[in-house]
């Protein structure tokens, strides 16, 4: 019996003015039905304030330090952290999105050169033939349209620079640390 349906047979809904019966919790999870409405809904829009208020003040009756505050100690909820986690692993491994594909894409991002997308002939600049273009080639392509001279297209390419800040950052480049999480050091030695 999924999560779902153990509500749906324990009757457990909230009826205007009624007082939710948070006592029933599905045995699966160990949510009631106010985390787990929470849950659904941080997975779905990815901001926890906006599911709490969702969750357990509908009607925006509470204060926003009660909210922040009821919206953190949630957060904390071993049951509520474990079903989150456990529904993006899954979300994960049915996309088959993998750290090493999300680096790939990253690094076709960050080491692409505009020479590539384009050809120089008689010292005009026109984009090469879309169906010419290599399958990393088009990854690293934002947008591209029909160009307000007949016959020729221009191609907006994704931010190399926001690509390699993402990249520099897992490597720990930036942050003093290295993806291993150990630190990095630096010796300098100065004389006078």
């Amino acid at each position: 019996m999924n999560t779902t349906q153990f509500y749906q047979t324990k009757g457990v809904r909230k009826a205007p003015g009624k007082k939710d019966n948070s006592r029933h919790r599905d045995p699966e999870t160990g949510l009631n039905q106010r985390q787990l409405s929470f849950c659904l809904h941080y997975l779905e829009h990815g901001n926890p304030t906006e599911a709490y208020i969702h969750a357990y003040d509908p009607e925006q009756k509470r204060t926003k330090l009660s909210i922040g505050m009821g919206t953190s100690k949630l957060m904390s909820e071993p049951n509520v952290k474990k079903f989150i986690h456990d529904r993006r692993k899954e979300a994960i491994s049915n996309t088959s999105v993998t750290l090493e594909r999300i680096v790939a894409e990253l690094a076709k991002i960050g080491f692409s050169n505009i020479t590539e997308f384009v050809d120089n002939k008689d010292g005009t600049m026109a984009v090469e033939d879309f169906n010419n273009l290599t399958p990393d080639q088009k990854a690293c392509i934002k947008s591209y349209k029909q160009a307000k001279k007949a016959g020729t297209m221009a191609i907006e390419l994704h931010s190399k620079l926001d690509a390699l800040k993402m990249l520099g950052t897992y490597h720990g480049m930036f942050t003093g640390k290295s993806k291993d999480g150990d630190a990095a050091t630096m010796n300098v030695n100065i004389q006078i």
